[in-house]
């Protein structure tokens, strides 16, 4: 999928395509929610593992367009090399910590809590990209 998504942020720009990523958060963690307590049926629990695989997809193509548009000329490689240290630390917490919180009942709340949070904070910052 992500070929797909970079054809995304190529045609609308990286800005929706980062909301449609952090809209994809929000809907695997009031679907996780849906699946706390008793035990959920397979499809809900595939559904929000495809709706949490969504969230990385159309987010770091995004993320790495904005960037490169944002960044001046001069600094474009320390940009980028900002930008996936801090993915890939990302990556290694994000396990430990979704790990962690997903033996708890609230993981879904939380989800929806981070997953709002991230896509205010797109909103709230403009872009400085093409489009």
């Amino acid at each position: 999928m992500p070929f797909f998504t970079g054809r995304l942020v190529a045609r609308h720009g990286a800005r929706p395509v980062l909301l449609a990523g952090m809209g994809a958060s929000v809907v695997a963690g009031v679907l996780l929610a849906s699946c706390a307590g008793g035990h959920p049926p397979l499809a809900l629990v595939v559904a929000a593992e495809l709706a949490l695989a969504a969230t990385g997809t159309l987010s770091i193509p995004g993320a790495a367009a904005e960037m490169a548009a944002s960044t001046p000329p001069e600094l474009a490689a320390t940009g980028q090399g900002a930008l996936n240290g801090v993915r890939q630390a990302g990556s290694a917490l994000g396990v430990a910590v979704l790990g962690t919180l997903g033996s708890l009942p609230g993981a879904g709340g939380v989800l929806i809590v981070i997953g709002l949070m991230a896509f205010a904070a797109v909103l709230a910052t403009g872009t400085r990209g093409g489009r």
